[in-house]
C-alpha cells in the first residue's frame, strides 16, 4: 500500500515517492521484507531436510515480526495523517503488527530460544 501511495500521492507538484525521505524508506522496507523472506526460506529448508532448526525458526519469527512492526510504522509515515484513517487498511496492519510479536511466542521467547541454542553447546 505504501509503495502505491508513494507513486500516486502528489505534494509540491510531484509524486512523494520522488522525495529521498520517502524513496529511501521504501528501499529499506523492501530490503527488510526480502531479508525476512530469506530467513524464513532458510529455516523451512533446514526443517524439510530434517536438520536442527529451532534457532533458525526462532530467528525467522523474531526478525519477521519485528520487521513487520518497523514496516507498518514506516508505511504510516509515508501515508502521513491519512494513514490513521479508516479509508486505508494500513492503520489495521499497524495494529495487527503488534499482535504478531506476541502470539506463537513473544519476541523475548524467540530471543531466549536463539541464545539458548548458541550458548548451550558452550556450557552456558
Amino acid at each position: 500500500y505504501a509503495l502505491h501511495h508513494a507513486a500516486d500521492r502528489r505534494q509540491f507538484g510531484q509524486q512523494i515517492g520522488k522525495f529521498q525521505g520517502v524513496s529511501f524508506q521504501i528501499a529499506d522496507m523492501i530490503t527488510e521484507i526480502d531479508a525476512a523472506e530469506w530467513l524464513t526460506l532458510s529455516a523451512a529448508w533446514r526443517l524439510d531436510q530434517k536438520l536442527p532448526s529451532n534457532r533458525e525458526i526462532a530467528s525467522a519469527k523474531l526478525y519477521a515480526t519485528e520487521m513487520l512492526a518497523r514496516i507498518t510504522d514506516a508505511s504510516l509515515q509515508v501515508f502521513g495523517g491519512m494513514g490513521l484513517m479508516d479509508d486505508f487498511p494500513i492503520e489495521r496492519f499497524w495494529r495487527d503488527a503488534r499482535v504478531e510479536r506476541i502470539w506463537d511466542g513473544t519476541s523475548e521467547i524467540q530471543r531466549h530460544i536463539i541464545s539458548r541454542d548458541l550458548l548451550r553447546p558452550l556450557g552456558a
